[in-house]
């Protein structure tokens, strides 16, 4: 798997080359408000839908 490590005092930045799967998603959730998906806006749509479904249940 490609991969690029970006690391400095503020930040990690990883660029990955893969198939966005349900653990992969999973895997991203687990990192909870630390992590912020850049791109591609596919990832980023599908982490918000999945997170949006989230706080719905807590607003019933």
């Amino acid at each position: 798997m490609p991969w690029q490590l970006i690391n400095d005092d503020d930040e990690v930045r990883v660029r990955l080359k893969l198939c966005i799967t349900f653990d992969f998603l999973m895997e991203l959730l687990s990192y909870g408000e630390m992590l912020k998906v850049i791109s591609p806006p596919k990832l980023k749509k599908e982490i918000l839908k999945l997170y949006s479904n989230a706080l719905k249940q807590y607003k019933r």
